[in-house]
């Protein structure tokens, strides 16, 4: 199993990547871009499978 810190480090990421992602964004914008939506969840799936890593 990987160090919780390392799980930690994807959580980081994750939230990183979102916020790169999304800046410059309103809301209407995100609701019609498709693909910054799908980036947006897989990062969220990221958080939440490094989340339960590090809680298990």
């Amino acid at each position: 199993m990987r160090e919780y810190r390392l799980f930690l480090t994807d959580i980081v990421e994750a939230i990183d990547e979102i916020e790169d992602f999304t800046s410059g964004m309103d809301f209407t914008e995100f609701l019609n871009d498709r693909k910054t939506q799908k980036a947006v969840v897989k990062n969220i799936e990221i958080i939440g499978e490094a989340g339960y890593e590090c809680a298990g």
